[in-house]
């Protein structure tokens, strides 16, 4: 049998042990520490390659043209991330969890008040909500 070397993650540090034919260029512990090295990297490219294009007013410009992608039906964005979900987590003091679920009250999605905003602990909640206010029939 092949023994396996330890290696250290070129992230965190954190020790490995991984066989021969699979210490690669460049050695990571996680798929997180791989993400962390694959955004570094191509940041400082966009950088090098491209350094007058990703000005703030560009990016401004960029998010402005996704913020409502689907219309009317569509949530709006920010930075990527739908407002509605980014200002419940900011109202809840916390992250949202996974399968935590952000409810519009008045029905308007593009309504992201944070008195307008409830936090569901399911997708199941949500349904259920909806269906008592007879919203799905």
């Amino acid at each position: 049998m092949v023994p396996k070397i330890k290696v250290k993650c070129e992230i965190c540090g954190k020790e490995i042990q991984r066989y021969q034919c699979e210490i690669l260029k460049h050695i990571f512990c996680s798929r997180d520490c791989s993400k962390i090295y694959t955004s570094t990297r191509m940041k400082n490219i966009n950088a090098n390659l491209n350094p007058s294009r990703m000005r703030e007013e560009t990016k401004n410009k960029i998010r402005a043209t996704h913020i409502l992608y689907s219309g009317k039906k569509g949530y709006p964005k920010t930075n990527h991330k739908h407002t509605h979900r980014l200002i419940a987590a900011e109202k809840l003091g916390r992250k949202l969890k996974i399968g935590e679920i952000v409810h519009h009250k008045d029905g308007d999605k593009q309504n992201y008040s944070p008195d307008n905003l409830e936090v569901l602990k399911s997708q199941k909640e949500h349904a259920n909500l909806h269906f008592k206010d007879g919203r799905f029939r």
